[in-house]
């Protein structure tokens, strides 16, 4: 049975966030713990909602910024991925890109997403 991924009620988990003042990354992001799960989501018209929830592992927790909203207070032109995630394991840096989409209409939006910023 399919998840319901989208409708006019979020569901209630911690998500990545703005602060009302924002002067660094750290303002629009949230720490996840080992086990924690956050909420990514976009809005659409009519108060319309679709997200998607991430657990971090076993072993590794991360940090969930919500990249596309902190370029908007950081007057950033180009385009940007919804979210970013972070997190470190095994001695390793690791960054997700994740861009939310209720649907896919052509090829040319991962292109238009994946431009540089100015």
């Amino acid at each position: 049975m399919p998840l319901n991924c989208s409708g006019k009620e979020l569901p209630d988990i911690p998500s990545a966030e703005c602060a009302d003042t924002v002067s660094d990354i750290d303002d629009c992001s949230r720490l996840t713990e080992i086990q924690d799960e956050i909420l990514l989501h976009e809005s659409v018209e009519d108060g319309y909602h679709y997200w998607t929830i991430i657990q971090a592992g076993d072993e590794t927790p991360f940090a969930a910024c919500h990249f596309e909203k902190y370029a908007a207070c950081k007057n950033m032109e180009g385009r940007r991925s919804d979210y970013l995630l972070c997190g470190w394991h095994n001695g390793e840096c690791f960054i997700i890109v994740c861009e939310l989409r209720q649907t896919l209409l052509n090829e040319r939006q991962m292109k238009d997403k994946s431009a540089p910023l100015r």
